[in-house]
């Protein structure tokens, strides 16, 4: 019992942690929007990681821009904190990019995804083909593509017109391509 209540103590000093550094960098952006070239509905991102620099007191956070909840592709911040202030905030945030954003949901669905990149990739004919399912983390073969329940997360991506449209990642394994 003493164990589990450790655990679980533990697990909500580090979630408490995570938040506070999220309200922590949310604000800065809120009180910088100038200074950063964005506007308020641009300080939605995720904490990719964090890491600890060889001098304790200063942590470094990686970040990336999320719009209407899906991370946005090539996007990425680099905070620096130290003794409880920001010391650094380096990004390629899109500035109001909610409003370029032109879907909030799929047109199409992972397996259209799927069979479309097959082809671009000029795959379609290829035999030793296979395509990550992200749920599972187990590959499909091209054949039962079709057939499947694939899974894949959906991200917004700048297209080739510059626009911003919801995208599936979709992971191709081949041994004969490239």
């Amino acid at each position: 019992m003493k164990k589990l209540y450790l655990t679980i103590l533990l697990c909500s000093l580090f979630v408490y942690a995570g938040h506070s550094q999220k309200t922590e960098i949310t604000d800065y952006i809120q009180n910088h929007l100038e200074e950063l070239k964005l506007v308020s509905n641009d300080a939605d991102f995720n904490i990719l990681s964090s890491a600890t620099l060889t001098n304790k007191n200063y942590k470094v956070y990686y970040l990336q821009q999320v719009v209407h909840g899906y991370p946005l592709t090539n996007t990425h911040a680099t905070v620096v904190i130290a003794d409880g202030k920001i010391k650094s905030f380096k990004h390629n945030f899109v500035e109001n990019v909610k409003a370029k954003v032109s879907h909030q949901t799929a047109s199409i669905t992972p397996v259209m995804a799927a069979n479309y990149a097959l082809n671009q990739l000029d795959l379609s004919n290829s035999s030793n083909v296979k395509v990550v399912n992200y749920a599972s983390k187990k590959d499909i073969k091209k054949a039962d593509v079709l057939a499947s329940d694939l899974q894949a997360p959906l991200e917004i991506s700048q297209n080739a017109e510059g626009e911003y449209v919801l995208t599936y990642e979709i992971i191709v394994k081949s041994k004969d391509h490239w």
